[in-house]
């Protein structure tokens, strides 16, 4: 369960034996069940000390490998920037991607870089850990290999390691069939899409890597101090209305993504970004934000989000907060700037209908039902959102 070296220079070579194939099987033989306790380490054999440094490089460089894995994901405390977005030169990356790497049936030029593609960003970093993720396999089977033949189990053990017991990417970028990967895009661009979410409400910046608004009560004005000259602006209030695109709402998160997405990568290649990513999801991005994004939101922070979801019964009406810029007038905002708002557009739309009843179409009348049961339905919310705005409720974010 745990175990403390008395060398610190020792810490690299006892990581890469007790990751190894030959202590897999002590374990078993000492503790034949799911746990393994305190008592059960500290009887391990103590490894031998050969070709030390080989095997602490190895060691050593399995750890940055996954650490870096790790750091490349918003759940994490070093987490700098989307890896898609942080490409801002191939050149960085020459050195960890091979041109061509076999069986993946891509070829891609790092000489002549397409830096507002975002199908040539994408295969850059598929290149990238790909190389990772067949390095960290090869170490992993030569450690196995160096410990095997210290103690002599060649005729027991194989240093063989399954392409799927390799544990990076394990976000369900990928999958492992046929002994091979393969990519699942809809994945990279849902990351993609929270990264520029966060963009939007202030967590992140295009031109600023790491957190930014992260403390309780932090809004505009601090971003503007810590990111000045910001060329993406971010949300005024923190609110963002997560409904259809043909809304009223001017700050809806698909036209907000859609201008993120301009000003990362270019307006010439918006179209084209746009249709690779809809093509990824296997939906169109509106029905993405309305439908999947906070419960692919939720899944990612296992079920403590960091944007938290004001919505009504059937999501007629719902809009996402940024838990770091609530107040005790959050849901008085919401209530009044974008509730009311939207009960308003909704009669005045059904007014119209109403007033052409005896031209509309079969479907044009569907849609006024429609509009009608979403009017019910808003009506609700706001009665009950009332009473808990009326509290003016106070949040304190602490520390678990």
């Amino acid at each position: 369960m745990s175990l403390f070296p008395n060398k610190d220079s020792c810490f690299s070579y006892l990581l890469g034996a007790l990751n190894s194939k030959p202590y897999k099987a002590f374990a078993n033989i000492i503790n034949p069940t799911l746990a393994t306790q305190c008592g059960d380490v500290a009887v391990f054999p103590n490894p031998p000390i050969c070709n030390r440094n080989i095997i602490e490089g190895l060691s050593y460089n399995n750890f940055s490998i996954s650490k870096q894995d790790w750091d490349a994901h918003e759940t994490s405390w070093d987490f700098q920037t989307n890896e898609i977005v942080g490409l801002d030169s191939a050149d960085k990356y020459v050195d960890t991607i091979n041109k061509t790497y076999e069986g993946t049936g891509i070829m891609i030029d790092l000489a002549a870089p397409q830096l507002e593609s975002l199908k040539w960003r994408t295969n850059i970093i598929k290149q990238k850990w790909e190389t990772k993720f067949m390095q960290l396999h090869a170490n992993e089977e030569e450690l196995n290999r160096q410990f095997i033949e210290i103690y002599g189990l060649q005729d027991e053990l194989t240093p063989n390691v399954p392409l799927n017991e390799i544990t990076i990417l394990q976000q369900g970028e990928i999958t492992i069939e046929n002994n091979q990967l393969q990519w699942n895009n809809a994945v990279l661009m849902k990351q993609l899409i929270s990264y520029a979410v966060g963009c939007m409400m202030g967590r992140y910046s295009i031109d600023k890597p790491g957190l930014i608004l992260a403390n309780q009560g932090d809004g505009q004005k601090e971003y503007e101090a810590l990111v000045p000259n910001s060329r993406f602006e971010i949300d005024d209030d923190g609110i963002i209305p997560l409904m259809p695109a043909n809304t009223e709402f001017t700050d809806n998160i698909t036209l907000r993504f859609k201008t993120w997405l301009s000003l990362t990568f270019g307006e010439v290649a918006l179209v084209e970004n746009l249709n690779y990513i809809e093509r990824a999801l296997g939906k169109r991005l509106d029905d993405y934000f309305v439908k999947d994004f906070w419960k692919d939101h939720k899944r990612m922070y296992q079920n403590r989000p960091i944007y938290w979801l004001f919505s009504s019964k059937k999501g007629a009406f719902q809009c996402i907060v940024y838990m770091h810029r609530m107040n005790a007038y959050t849901a008085e905002k919401v209530r009044t700037n974008y509730l009311l708002p939207h009960i308003e557009w909704l009669l005045t739309k059904q007014s119209e209908m109403q007033a052409n009843a005896a031209d509309l179409s079969p479907r044009e009348r569907k849609e006024m039902d429609a509009i009608g049961k979403q009017i019910e339905e808003c009506r609700e919310y706001h009665d009950r959102l009332h009473v808990v705005a009326d509290k003016q409720i106070g949040l304190t974010l602490m520390m678990a």
